[in-house]
């Protein structure tokens, strides 16, 4: 869990807890702290849930650059690209294609142009996953994006390839 990353007790400088290694440490240098909780992550894993930690972490330092100088981040990172950005529905692949038709349309009718459904059952069976990405895209028609996250559940290359060419025809997008 994220709380042992950054609580672990330090055994030598390149295997701590995210906190030893911030403590006393000065919050504007941003940069150099994300290269600080890199390094001192080795033995732990420089990926998943440490990686999520940092992160955290990070986001948590750029909020603190941002009030002691009074500027949205986004200003702090040379400025806001975009006056607004599309956002897109996500949730659980439902288990049946009824209750995936109910969740694309209660996105769609909640005003999203697009919906990205994954994980859940997508994986056990090729006919329901070709079942379920037909449902939903029947249930909204043509007329927004749909995604589609397998979540790890296609692992071998070549059923991957199959199942893919078989939910082309829906136009995921």
């Amino acid at each position: 869990s994220s709380d042992l990353i950054i609580e672990a007790p330090a055994s030598h400088k390149t295997a701590c807890g995210l906190s030893s290694l911030l403590i006393g440490q000065d919050p504007s240098d941003i940069a150099g702290l994300w290269q600080r909780m890199y390094y001192g992550s080795l033995y732990y894993g420089r990926r998943g849930a440490a990686v999520h930690a940092m992160s955290g972490i990070d986001i948590a330092l750029w909020d603190i650059a941002g009030q002691v100088e009074g500027q949205p981040i986004h200003a702090l990172l040379g400025g806001m690209k975009r006056e607004r950005i599309r956002a897109y529905a996500s949730t659980l692949m439902p288990e049946t294609p009824d209750e995936a038709r109910r969740v694309v349309m209660a996105q769609l009718e909640a005003g999203f142009t697009a919906v990205k459904l994954g994980w859940g059952p997508l994986g056990r069976d090729a006919e329901l996953d070709v079942a379920l990405v037909k449902a939903a895209r029947e249930a909204g028609g043509d007329g927004y994006d749909l995604m589609v996250d397998i979540g790890k559940g296609w692992t071998d290359v070549e059923e991957a390839i199959r199942r893919s060419k078989r939910i082309q025809a829906y136009r995921p997008y």
